[in-house]
């Protein structure tokens, strides 16, 4: 994606600035912005891209609820791209989801990468091409799964 800047929300403070060392130890970790305030996500460009992981329980603490309002800041600003939404157990329709695609955003669901995951998985230890995979097959198992747990859908 070649990405220059990667802008990080987080409820915890001291989790995002364990990342960013371990990031920047690793040799990686130039591009990494914690955004901490509604203040700053409303000053700095909108993201093109999206990759939630957020379990989908409503905000409790004052941090949670700061930074959901962060993350709808960057999701309101007006350039839109695409959201992985990586939440997929209980169901892989969230309330972060739902504000997302309402204010324009395409939302992917995490289900697609856990199954293009498994099929690249599968790929690489069979050595069969996608093409010889049951990829609609994988795709229906876990579409009926969803609708088992989620009915009714987002």
């Amino acid at each position: 994606m070649q990405a220059a800047d990667i802008y990080l929300v987080n409820r915890d403070v001291a989790e995002v600035e364990a990342m960013v060392r371990d990031c920047a130890a690793r040799g990686y970790g130039q591009g990494l912005v914690h955004v901490a305030t509604e203040e700053q996500a409303h000053a700095l460009a909108g993201p093109g891209a999206v990759v939630a992981c957020v379990p989908d329980f409503a905000p409790q603490t004052p941090e949670e609820k700061l930074a959901r309002r962060v993350a709808e800041a960057l999701l309101a600003k007006e350039h839109k791209g695409a959201m992985l939404e990586m939440c997929y157990n209980p169901t892989p329709f969230t309330a972060l989801g739902a504000v997302a695609e309402k204010l324009g955003w395409q939302v992917i669901l995490g289900t697609e990468a856990m199954i293009w995951q498994g099929l690249e998985q599968d790929r690489y230890w069979t050595g069969r091409p996608v093409d010889e995979l049951p990829v609609e097959e994988v795709k229906a198992a876990i579409a009926a799964k969803v609708a088992q747990r989620s009915p009714g859908g987002p």
